[in-house]
């Protein structure tokens, strides 16, 4: 009864400590089907659920943004999250190249200008691809933070790459009592489990 007992009290400390999950930024799924709450320097983006053998990484639809406002113009998706220090930013983005060496098509992403992946046709090959890549960023300081995503055709403007873009959240930055709860709902679901796996000793 005593283990049954910690486990029921563990167990609403550890659902209240650990309720603030990662939540979706402003349309960071896209699953509004289009961009809104994103700021766009093109027509030639969009939200859907396949594109260029990509597929969304959670829910029905991701962006996309495509090269080919003019050669070496960058096509950009972008917004600005405030964010509290300790708190994360993190998705998945990718790029796929359109063209073939010499024509180094790139695309980047970054946040406050800070490049946190590069790509280009180089790297991913001739008509290569890079498929998604997860990125994550926990910010020291708080403040806004722009996330851009840019794509561009060097050397022509034809033969148009594109990168991709989903599941762009927010994490939850825990209160010291928050962490408090949750360490001490982890400590009696262990005392629990280790009082079940005891057994008597006789004399």
């Amino acid at each position: 009864m005593r283990k049954f007992s910690m486990l029921k009290i563990a167990a609403p400390l550890l659902v209240s400590a650990l309720a603030a999950m990662p939540a979706l930024a402003g349309n960071g799924g896209f699953e509004t089907g289009d961009l809104s709450d994103w700021s766009v320097n093109t027509p030639f983006s969009g939200g859907t659920n396949n594109y260029g053998g990509f597929t969304p990484q959670e829910g029905s639809s991701f962006a996309h943004v495509d090269a080919g406002l003019d050669m070496d113009v960058y096509s950009t998706l972008s917004q600005t999250f405030s964010l509290e220090a300790g708190q994360t930013l993190a998705g998945y983005a990718g790029f796929t190249a359109g063209d073939y060496l010499p024509y180094n098509d790139s695309a980047y992403l970054s946040l406050n200008g800070l490049h946190l992946i590069d790509w280009d046709v180089e790297a991913v090959g001739d008509y290569g691809s890079s498929g998604w890549v997860h990125f994550s960023y926990t910010a020291i300081l708080a403040g806004d933070y722009t996330l851009e995503l840019g794509v561009a055709n060097h050397g022509d403007n034809e033969w148009p790459s594109f990168a991709v873009l989903d599941n762009v959240t927010t994490g939850s930055v825990p209160e010291p009592a928050s962490w408090a709860m949750m360490l001490g709902g982890f400590g009696m679901i262990g005392g629990a489990l280790r009082a079940r796996t005891r057994r008597p000793t006789f004399a």
